[in-house]
């Protein structure tokens, strides 16, 4: 099966020509006349054609810039991506809903297109193609990986999240779609519209604010009754002076003491209440004061433990989580190099499990052999402590560099997922 480029006058066009006998052919016309015939999202509706017994399907294609030409101006970020895996999925969902099977939609940057007004994918299916859907995302994202915008740090990590998904043998489709459930795209035609999700930073601010309002009412419940103690006690004691007042200066003598005196035990009884609860309230305020300190010691331990960036590496804050929404932190067990200049190399496999890991060009003395000729016999050492990774330049010929920046010979450098390593000139991307 040929895909070509074709243009006539100022109209430009890809043209597919279908090699199939005539039989086979008649017998899968409904998917021809579904493509030609319906508005599929994010597919261009190709004219058919028949001469001479071959079948031609032509797509038009002006208004659309080839993918793999825009990637080379513009390269793609997280955004990028996820409307264009967004716009494949869509596509696969409608090509189903019409009987059409995904095997037969092109996933090649050399074929995909962007339209850039819209800001989405648009792509050809062609009857008979037949490749297998999962492999073509595989291999998409090994290309999209080579050409990622690495500036943003989360970026990278989402990117690497899809990656994983479609190196899964026999992979769901439908997982694709959990890296969108917050998001709603314009493009999406007859679909409802997906509900918006607070995000996590949304969540948490929202229960950051719940918490100040409900400390701040305690506050002030608390602070409304020790002016109501205060008040009473005032009271008790403007009394205790009118009766003593009124004893010594009034006729009624006996009845006045008799009220000094229940207003002085009164007010006797008042200020050790209120003493007791202020004791009381310098207790729970000293708590907190300790609970306070705590979390501030716990966080610079935290600090301590994930500071200190190294050469090369990127420094981007989360947003402050509860103890509520605090995650659990997993140590991972394996971590993986994926080789981006070469999609025939096989991740370097790095089991935090073993102490050392040595790459390099030699047979005997290496555990993963890198058979290039830039790559020196013992290239690199690959370290394990407390599941961090480190990298060694065993004095190789053409240098070991970590985010562009060359490592000396001999000496440990700490890497994480993420950033992209290079042995002489092939780059591995730390997952």
């Amino acid at each position: 099966m040929e895909i070509n480029y074709g243009s006539r006058g100022i109209n430009n066009y890809i043209e597919s020509e279908i090699n199939k006998d005539i039989t086979e052919i008649s017998s899968k016309k409904y998917m021809f006349d579904m493509l030609e015939n319906n508005d599929i999202d994010g597919i261009i509706r190709p004219v058919i054609n028949m001469i001479d017994n071959n079948v031609y399907l032509r797509y038009p294609i002006n208004s659309c810039f080839v993918l793999k030409k825009y990637f080379q101006k513009n390269k793609p970020d997280i955004t990028c991506l996820e409307k264009i895996i967004r716009g494949i999925c869509n596509s696969i969902k409608d090509m189903e809903k019409y009987l059409l099977c995904p095997d037969d939609l092109v996933i090649s940057p050399e074929y995909m297109l962007w339209d850039d007004n819209e800001k989405k994918i648009k792509m050809i299916c062609i009857p008979f193609y037949n490749r297998d859907i999962r492999s073509q995302l595989k291999k998409f994202m090994e290309y999209v990986m080579r050409i990622f915008d690495y500036k943003s740090a989360e970026g990278i990590i989402k990117m690497h999240d899809i990656y994983e998904v479609t190196v899964k043998e026999n992979f769901d489709l439908s997982e694709l779609d959990n890296f969108f459930s917050k998001r709603d795209f314009d493009h999406v035609s007859n679909r409802e519209p997906m509900k918006i999700l607070p995000s996590e930073e949304e969540c948490i601010n929202n229960e950051a604010e719940r918490e100040k309002q409900e400390e701040t009412e305690i506050e002030a419940k608390i602070i409304g009754q020790s002016h109501t103690h205060e008040n009473i006690l005032t009271i008790n004691l403007i009394l205790a002076i009118v009766f003593m007042l009124g004893y010594m200066f009034t006729n009624k003598g006996k009845a006045m003491l008799v009220l000094f005196i229940i207003s002085l035990i009164m007010l006797v009884i008042d200020f050790v209440l209120y003493y007791l609860k202020k004791e009381k309230e310098e207790e729970i305020d000293a708590d907190e004061s300790m609970k306070e300190f705590e979390q501030k010691i716990f966080e610079t331990k935290i600090s301590d433990t994930n500071g200190g960036f190294s050469a090369g590496e990127t420094a981007y804050h989360k947003p402050k989580l509860s103890r509520k929404f605090e995650p659990e932190i997993k140590v991972k067990e394996e971590y993986k190099l994926v080789p981006l200049n070469d999609g025939m190399l096989e991740p370097i496999v790095i089991d935090t499990k073993k102490e050392e890991l040595v790459i390099g060009r030699g047979k005997n003395n290496t555990d993963y052999r890198l058979d290039k000729e830039q790559i020196s016999r013992v290239h690199a050492r690959i370290l394990i402590r407390n599941n961090n990774i480190f990298i060694e330049d065993k004095n190789s010929t053409n240098g070991t560099f970590v985010n562009s920046v060359k490592l000396k010979a001999n000496e440990e450098f700490k890497v994480k997922a993420g950033d992209i390593v290079r042995l002489a000139n092939e780059e591995f991307f730390v997952a």
